[in-house]
């Protein structure tokens, strides 16, 4: 398999209507491989590339807080 439309791979799997092992012995790949592609066109409607942006500001007390788009927040002491 060549280089992977992860879009279209995941049109062709959701029209498919089958298991991940089913399609994936379909398309003559794994079906870790099948959910690996389906996790990348997922992502790439969302307009995720595997990096989260985070924000470092300068401490206003005595940390560093960093909060990720999650919410996720890291005070680190200075």
């Amino acid at each position: 398999m060549g280089k992977v439309n992860y879009k279209e791979f995941l049109a062709r799997y959701e029209q498919s209507g089958m298991t991940h092992k089913e399609f994936g012995k379909q398309e003559g790949i794994s079906s870790n491989m099948v959910g690996y592609y389906l996790k990348r066109a997922r992502e790439e409607e969302d307009g995720q590339n595997g990096f989260a942006r985070i924000e470092v500001k300068r401490p206003v007390v005595r940390f560093i807080r960093i909060t990720s788009p999650g919410g996720v927040i890291i005070e680190i002491p200075i």
